[in-house]
């Protein structure tokens, strides 16, 4: 049977001088190279005494448990005090200096130490430094499970390390955990200074700077829990030369994190609350540039997205893009920015290799490009109320294209001499008509009058004796009299010889042409002008002929008022003209009017109204005849 060692009770002789208990008694010193302990096969106990190491080589150390945890309930404390070497650090003799050494304390003498790192610890744990450490290669093991813990707050830690620096007259250092890998045989081993390897079979919280994560690879946190008064530490992570440098700082995996592969998606790889800052340093620890972010709403915050396009500046609550900067493999030109001090504008210019550099500003599609306040060129102001299309002009020689000058001054213009005015003048051309003088001409005459020129002809002089051939004069004009054999004559009726109009009433023909038959609802004006002491006068037609096509669909009509309003002289009726062709029936039509017997009128304006339309481009002209009435 398998000798087992029970270990009742180990103390060492820095403890009182001697120890007892209801299994085991002893006073110390011990004899070198012994424990106290009861030896004995698994299951019975053997008298207390002195073993000596050497009875232990074939044995295992156990206990058994009581099922108990503390001393004043039955537990059972096994202690060990001054140092402990277990498995390949029993190789080293402990002293001081160490001349029989273990594996550890060899390498690291090889590698540049003065010594090996067992000498400094009280308890040193190493593998077996021959072919029995093949099956079990990791030195250490802490394990704890939640399974028993009975209050909620009762936190489950496998291994745990604990320093104080508490020395008050020297300058230490102390540290909780220190580990070290070292590589020393192939570039393609491995070599983890430490892995933290979390492992969750629900659900764990998506975490954020407002929102503390479940499960962690490391959560570093400053203070112990301690309620205590202290200071900030110095940082969470700091990354160090000892002496030889990391390739890189922090390294993410391509699908190390949830939502990326490294291919498609993205996912969080650093989470920021806000005012936190990303900052630079120079060589002397003064800081420099920064990356920081006081945004405190989401609607208004800013996501850099570099992708194969190139840098995408967007509004991070919904991607919208706020600019777009492109790259160029072979560029050398770019744009520069620069600031500048109070009362000097900021800069836009062009930099690179090339000696003469412009910028261009390109609109998309049919946009354009606004500038919404002052031009300055040449150190000249310029409006920003641009009119106008084509070049820009300078101030010799330029060539204008159809240009529009309200206040201007000029002394010619296409060699034409222009003499200003004392104080301002007009001149006036009505549009599409043209001004020619075959010589020299000076006009003059009384302010605000008219000179109306009938035709291309010779024009008589009021002193002058002249022959005058198809010419007409109207007596309605203010002011107009006309006499034949000294009777005066008012108005003309009919043809033939002239007659006074007191003697013969004859009728007057108002002609509108062109009318759009194919306008639905349009009024058409009919100016009537009487003749002087006239006041009414009686509608005896209204005649549709000259059509340019039928207009047999259309509808008309004759009021005294817009929009078919006022008195119907002729309500809207059908339209039977069909024929364009003269000496063709259809061709005219009378329309058919409203008491044209019993009615008198003294409307200034007619309005000939179209109401149907004719459905299909069709003109025609329309007459009106009436009587004047005294």
């Amino acid at each position: 049977m398998r000798q087992i060692l029970k270990f009742l009770v180990l103390a060492a002789a820095l403890l009182a001088p001697s120890i007892a208990s209801a299994q085991c008694q002893f006073t110390f010193p011990l004899p070198a190279n012994t424990v106290v302990g009861r030896l004995g096969a698994t299951g019975s106990s053997g008298p207390c005494q002195a073993i000596p190491f050497a009875a232990l080589a074939s044995s295992v150390l156990s206990s058994v448990a009581t099922g108990h945890w503390f001393a004043q309930n039955g537990g059972v404390v096994n202690r060990m005090n001054d140092r402990l070497l277990i498995g390949g650090a029993t190789v080293g003799d402990g002293a001081f200096p160490n001349v029989t050494q273990d594996w550890l304390t060899q390498f690291q003498i090889a590698a540049g130490l003065s010594a090996g790192a067992p000498i400094v610890h009280e308890l040193s744990v190493l593998t077996q430094p021959s072919s029995a450490a093949a099956s079990g290669a990791d030195g250490i093991l802490g394990g704890a499970q939640s399974l028993f813990s009975t209050s909620a707050a009762t936190a489950t830690i496998g291994i745990s390390g604990y320093a104080v620096n508490n020395n008050a007259t020297l300058a230490t250092d102390a540290w909780a955990f220190y580990g070290e890998c070292h590589n020393t045989t192939s570039s393609v081993n491995g070599c983890i200074g430490m892995e933290l390897d979390p492992r969750t079979t629900v659900a764990s919280v998506s975490p954020s700077p407002a929102q503390q994560g479940n499960v962690l690879g490391e959560q570093l946190a400053c203070g112990a829990g301690l309620a205590t008064t202290g200071q900030d530490c110095s940082a969470a992570i700091q990354l160090a030369r000892n002496p030889t440098k990391f390739k890189v700082g922090i390294n993410f995996m391509q699908d190390a994190l949830t939502g990326n592969d490294g291919t498609t998606g993205s996912a969080t790889a650093i989470a920021l609350p806000k005012g936190d800052t990303i900052q630079w340093y120079n060589s002397s620890g003064v800081t420099t540039a920064a990356i920081a972010s006081t945004i405190a709403t989401a609607a208004n915050g800013i996501n850099l997205n570099f992708n194969d396009n190139g840098l995408q500046v967007a509004n991070s609550s919904n991607s919208y893009s706020i600019a777009y900067f492109f790259p160029l493999a072979s560029s050398v030109n770019y744009l520069s920015f620069q600031p500048n001090v109070t009362g000097s504008a900021p800069t836009i210019a062009a930099g690179g290799t090339d000696t003469d550099i412009g910028i261009n500003l390109t609109g998309k599609g049919a946009g354009t490009i606004n500038l919404n306040s002052a031009i300055k060129y040449g150190g000249v102001t310029l409006s920003n109320s641009v009119t106008g299309t084509g070049a820009m002009v300078l101030a010799t020689s330029p060539t204008l294209t159809t240009p529009i000058l309200g206040v201007a001054t000029a002394t010619s213009i296409n060699k034409v001499a222009i003499t200003a005015p004392a104080t301002s003048a007009t001149l006036t051309i009505a549009n599409g008509k043209t001004l020619t003088a075959s010589n020299s001409l000076t006009l003059a005459g009384t302010d605000s009058t008219t000179l109306t020129f009938q035709g291309t002809d010779t024009y008589i002089g009021r002193a002058t004796t002249d022959t005058l051939t198809n010419k007409t004069y109207d007596t309605a004009g203010t002011g107009n009299v006309f006499k034949i054999n000294g009777t005066t004559v008012s108005s003309v009726f009919g043809s033939g010889s002239a007659v006074s109009m007191a003697a013969v009433l004859g009728q007057l023909r108002f002609v509108i042409t062109g009318v759009n038959f194919n306008s639905a609802n349009t009024d058409n004006a009919i100016s009537i002008s009487l003749p002087s002491g006239v006041t009414r006068y009686q509608v005896t037609g209204i005649r549709i002929t000259n059509a340019s096509a039928s207009v047999s669909t259309a509808t008309a009509g004759l009021f005294t008022s817009t929009g078919g309003g006022g008195v119907a002289i002729a309500s809207n009726q059908a339209i039977t003209v069909t024929a364009t062709a003269t000496d063709t029936n259809n061709n005219m039509q009378a329309l058919t009017l409203n008491n044209s017997s019993t009615e008198a009128y003294n409307d200034a304006t007619l309005q000939f109204r179209i109401g149907t339309a004719q459905g299909s481009a069709a003109t025609a002209d329309v007459h009106l005849t009436i009587i004047p009435l005294t």
